[in-house]
């Protein structure tokens, strides 16, 4: 028998874990925001950038004034997607923590509440496998997010700007300067590659699994077995 004593601090208990999903969804939502923002205006600034040049180039007719111009303003880019796409991993890095913690709390309902287990969709595991998933989407799509976009817009930069100098500098034909570019492209996009996966990596030991391998639909199985 459930004394008052214990049942109010039961109540208590579950207002305390209610606000924590609460303001863990906010912080999810200010991190998604973040990385829109961030985002959007990286992508805005190279749209400009590349209409000023083509201004630029024809005003001066591809002269001199549009290499100078190409100089002062692809490394600025450059740094500027640098940026973006640090950031933009971090606000991923964060995403994932605050789904990995609302998994946590799921699973802290269904253990009080074993008979709402039914009833919910997304996961209330905490492993890496699962904060995707507990998103209605796959793990392999942790690829497809803003800062690999982002790195693949650097990798261009980077390769237009090392052509550039290729062909300033050296006065190499056209076919080298391509050559050189295309490198440089490729390696910066290697580059962004391992980061991103050396900071998944470091973000898994950082920040262990607490309830791993117990998927909703095995949990669920189990507790209706019962």
């Amino acid at each position: 028998m459930v004394t008052e004593d214990e049942r109010r601090v039961w109540e208590d208990a579950v207002s305390v874990v209610v606000a924590e999903h609460s303001a863990l969804g906010g912080a999810r939502a200010m991190a998604i925001s973040d990385s829109s923002a961030r985002g959007n205006l990286f992508l805005g600034a190279v749209s400009s950038s590349l209409v000023a040049l083509a201004f630029v180039a024809q005003a001066d007719h591809f002269g001199p004034t549009v290499e100078a111009f190409a100089f002062a303003l692809l490394p600025t880019l450059l740094y500027l997607g640098s940026v973006t796409f640090v950031r933009t991993l971090e606000d991923a890095g964060k995403d994932a923590l605050y789904t990995r913690a609302i998994n946590r709390l799921r699973r802290y309902y269904v253990d009080l509440y074993r008979h709402t287990v039914p009833y919910f969709t997304f996961a209330i595991d905490d492993d890496q496998s699962l904060e995707i998933t507990s998103s209605g989407g796959l793990a392999w799509e942790r690829r497809l997010t803003a800062q690999t976009s982002v790195s693949a817009i650097n990798a261009a930069i980077a390769g237009v700007l090392l052509g550039l100098v290729v062909k300033v500098v050296t006065h190499a034909p056209l076919s080298t300067a391509l050559g050189a570019g295309a490198a440089g492209a490729v390696a910066v996009l290697v580059l962004s590659t391992w980061y991103e996966s050396r900071y998944w990596a470091t973000f898994e030991q950082r920040i262990a699994a607490r309830y791993s391998d117990r998927s909703l639909t095995a949990f669920a199985a189990e507790t209706l077995a019962r």
